[in-house]
């Protein structure tokens, strides 16, 4: 029986399909080099098997890696839980990012909430640049770099099979200026432009809708074809995923409320654009 997927397991088989294709090598190949049948291969890769840390070193070692590459993938398999995972910002180890992008490009669909900034997914390049600029956190010559990976990310809202979106937005988030008023008005633009696409759809919550502060922050629900529905949260430290069915029908509750108390597509559109008049004459 196929066992269900998590996000550590799609990571990391992802991570060893990379690196056998990296190292030409077939998975009959691999197979007959390790000594497991072809099938069980296929399932670790795919996420839909466990894999142990003894199945990870036979893996390894049938792929030749160096100890630095060894010690990395290892680390995927050593979780403090299959029904949550923490991945910390400043581990060497870790990558979180990586991990984001990685989840994102198997969903077909995507359901956020964003209470205090605009979705990664749609900050503009001077926007995200101000944001991390402002936390200080990371290094001066490190800031192209990461700007550029989160320009990056946002390529998968643009590939031909892009995953439908829903993106909740509150208002506090829109009108906290980040940088500038001219940047904030950028950015309410690009937001503007993004709602007009068929797969995307932005909705405003007003500080009037309700008490949605006390949700305690952001949160992302990624659902996809193969696999059941995770939940990622980024805190300052680092991205929580979590595939715990009871936890992720609760933020499906959330949801729901949001569906109710959100402005809907085209009142936020029209929301927007008066936003970024406001900009517009802060500005002047």
């Amino acid at each position: 029986m196929t066992e269900e997927s998590t996000v550590r397991r799609r990571e990391l088989g992802k991570e060893l399909r990379n690196l056998r294709e990296r190292k030409h090598l077939s998975g009959m190949e691999l197979s007959r080099r390790v000594g497991v049948l072809q099938s069980k291969i296929s399932r670790w890769e795919n996420g839909f098997r466990e894999m142990t840390t003894v199945d990870a070193a036979l893996y390894l070692g049938g792929c030749g890696v160096d100890e630095t590459e060894r010690l990395r993938l290892l680390e995927l398999t050593k979780p403090p839980s299959e029904l949550y995972w923490v991945r910390p910002y400043f581990d060497q180890l870790s990558d979180p990012m990586k991990s984001i992008i990685l989840q994102e490009s198997l969903a077909n669909r995507i359901v956020s909430y964003e209470p205090l900034v605009v979705s990664g997914l749609h900050q503009s390049e001077a926007y995200a640049r101000s944001m991390f600029e402002w936390r200080g956190s990371v290094a001066a010559d490190r800031v192209d770099l990461l700007v550029k990976a989160r320009m990056d990310r946002q390529n998968v809202l643009k590939r031909p099979k892009a995953p439908q979106g829903t993106f909740y937005i509150h208002e506090r988030a829109l009108r906290s200026v980040v940088g500038s008023p001219r940047i904030m008005q950028e950015q309410i633009l690009l937001l503007i432009l993004s709602s007009t696409l068929p797969h995307c759809s932005i909705q405003v919550v007003l500080d009037s809708a309700g008490p949605y502060g006390t949700i305690g922050g952001d949160f992302t629900i990624l659902e996809f074809t193969d696999h059941p529905a995770t939940v990622y949260a980024a805190v300052f430290g680092g991205t929580i995923f979590i595939d715990d069915r009871p936890c992720v029908d609760a933020y499906y509750d959330l949801v729901a409320k949001l569906e109710l108390d959100a402005l809907s597509r085209g009142h936020s559109r029209e929301w927007l654009v008066r936003l970024a008049d406001e900009y517009d004459h802060m500005e002047e």
